[in-house]
């Protein structure tokens, strides 16, 4: 009788500890993957779907469960655990990137920064001929002759690529910097 008592209680207390459990973590993985997302789909402007397998995802077990929906019209990126479980909100503004809703609603941080203070659209430069970090070119006449340019390029592209020497996927990589002395 003991045994039978044991047993039928035991699956009932993981499943109540589980509940329990993912009650306490959702909103954290909610909370960083609305915001990582929100982050890579109006600031970087990545695609969503890509940004979440690629970037949120691979980063721990924990953010397999979460479902995005993502709001293009109004900036926002809400995600809920399991579809259902405590969602929890970014929104994007204009000059302030991705913001998580804690304690506040949209309209309020709206309220607060009230739209753009400057047109970026208006003062975007062509950043394709612009030195960095304004732009994409590097300014290679203050540096050394010897150095292998053709080298160095074919590195850069090859990493940013996301094969490594040995052939498995790295598909984390935003960005790259070298410095030299400095």
């Amino acid at each position: 009788m003991k045994l039978k008592k044991i047993l039928f209680l035991t699956p009932i207390i993981l499943l109540l500890a589980t509940a329990g459990l993912l009650w306490l973590i959702s909103p954290i993985a909610n909370g960083y993957t609305a915001k990582y997302l929100c982050s890579h789909t109006f600031t970087s402007k990545l695609d969503a779907d890509i940004a979440l397998e690629r970037y949120v995802k691979p980063m721990h077990v924990l953010f397999r469960g979460v479902v995005p929906e993502i709001d293009t019209v109004s900036k926002e990126v809400t995600v809920k655990y399991f579809g259902f479980l405590r969602p929890r909100t970014a929104v994007w503004r204009e000059g302030c990137g991705c913001t998580l809703l804690v304690d506040r609603t949209a309209n309020d941080l709206h309220k607060q920064h009230e739209a753009a203070h400057i047109n970026h659209a208006s003062i975007a430069a062509d950043t394709t001929n612009a030195l960095w970090p304004m732009g994409n070119l590097v300014n290679r006449d203050s540096l050394r002759d010897t150095i292998n340019w053709a080298a160095i390029d074919l590195i850069l592209d090859k990493e940013m690529q996301g094969q490594s020497t040995t052939g498995a996927k790295r598909n984390t990589t935003l960005a790259l910097v070298v410095a030299w002395k400095g």
